[in-house]
């Protein structure tokens, strides 16, 4: 995936049709060779080589990142919405959740809810575990609290009014796949990846120690 600044908007950035569909492309892909981006946006290499680093100048991609699929190392993800109390303990709470090994993302809002976290645990129990240790602790803090549980994602949810996009949708039902072992090499190269997961194979190789084969 890509990252974008939300804020583009407020620099006067021009993105035409062509940016726009290789920021999806990236959002789709984000290891995607230039060499495809150019055909399916009709340029030539060096010209859709030399609008991805214009994106980057700008700041419109901040940086590329993985999308890993957790459902295939054993986790299910939930998003918990968090209604709080923010004269007691609020940024307490927040940084207790931020700091959590089975938190992946944390979100403010300025709505109905306070705001959300995405967890990664192997089942409900171990999430009512944790949740029950967060609400024991924060019990003067958090008002409310719900949980869902993400069964399908989105495939891309950068500029979908251009291309057909998947929706999501949220359920308390797990669902089950065929597990992936991840050895210690798996392990380095997403690491290696989350820093940046357009370096080439080659670079990759050199951070692990293995041959770029």
């Amino acid at each position: 995936m890509v990252r974008i600044d939300n804020s583009i908007e407020h620099k006067s950035i021009k993105l035409d049709v062509k940016d726009e569909k290789i920021l999806d492309l990236l959002s789709e892909n984000s290891r995607t060779q230039i060499s495809e981006v150019a055909k399916k946006i009709s340029q030539s290499r060096d010209t859709t080589n030399y609008r991805i680093n214009r994106l980057k100048e700008q700041g419109v991609i901040e940086s590329f990142y993985p999308r890993i699929n957790y459902s295939k190392l054993g986790y299910n993800i939930y998003h918990i919405f968090i209604l709080a109390d923010e004269g007691k303990d609020y940024k307490k709470l927040i940084e207790h959740l931020k700091k959590h090994d089975n938190a992946l993302l944390l979100f403010e809002y300025s709505d109905s809810w306070d705001f959300e976290v995405i967890m990664l645990t192997r089942n409900i129990k171990d999430l009512d575990n944790i949740l029950n240790k967060v609400q024991s602790e924060f019990s003067d803090t958090i008002i409310d609290l719900v949980q869902t549980l993400e069964i399908e994602t989105y495939h891309s949810i950068i500029f979908s009014h251009h291309f057909n996009k998947k929706s999501h949708n949220t359920s308390n039902k797990e669902i089950s796949e065929e597990v992936y072992k991840l050895d210690e090499n798996d392990i380095k190269i997403l690491k290696a990846l989350t820093h940046d997961s357009r370096k080439s194979t080659y670079e990759i190789a050199k951070e692990v120690s293995l041959n770029a084969d």
